[in-house]
């Protein structure tokens, strides 16, 4: 790791801080960044980064984002890419969401598994069948999912939780 990477990584966690005044030019430089960067720690800070922008996500980023999270060979890079992804909340699109039921149901990383519960939470009432059929399945044979994060799943669907999702919180809390 050389010096340049560690004063890169500082200069992505300063451009967040900037949020919503990120100028456009700097949020192509972040998305070159982490679709291209030779380094994990530089594109993880990138996709960091690109989360903090929320739902300002322009649809370039979005589809860099997906493409890390489906394709990076580093599991921090794809919980990040996840994570960011999540702030999207009911923005988030269809090739998003089956990008993220893919990590939750075959990421050998739980870290990644878990980032990818959360984001899908976000969608709230927007949860499509699948991805409720999949945080499901994770709820019943992930333990490394932790139970907070099926307890958030539940919750935002709320009356729209199937009985079965209600069953697998349950078991995992009594167990």
């Amino acid at each position: 790791h050389d010096a340049n990477e560690y004063v890169m990584g500082a200069a992505f966690e300063a451009l967040a801080k900037l949020g919503e005044r990120l100028p456009p030019e700097a949020v192509a430089a972040l998305i070159n960044r982490v679709e291209h960067d030779s380094e994990w720690e530089v594109r993880r800070a990138a996709a960091e980064a690109l989360g903090k922008l929320g739902e300002r996500l322009p649809p370039e980023a979005v589809a860099a984002l997906i493409n890390r999270v489906e394709h990076d060979s580093e599991w921090e890079v794809r919980r990040a890419a996840a994570e960011a992804l999540g702030k999207l909340g009911e923005r988030l699109p269809p090739e998003a969401v089956a990008a993220l039921i893919n990590r939750m149901e075959q990421d050998d990383d739980w870290r990644v598994r878990r980032a990818a519960v959360q984001a899908l939470g976000e969608l709230g009432e927007r949860l499509p069948p699948e991805a409720v059929a999949a945080l499901i399945n994770r709820a019943k044979h992930d333990q490394k999912v932790d139970v907070m994060v099926v307890y958030m799943a539940v919750e935002k669907l709320g009356e729209r939780a199937p009985s079965e999702a209600v069953a697998a919180l349950i078991n995992r809390v009594e167990n």
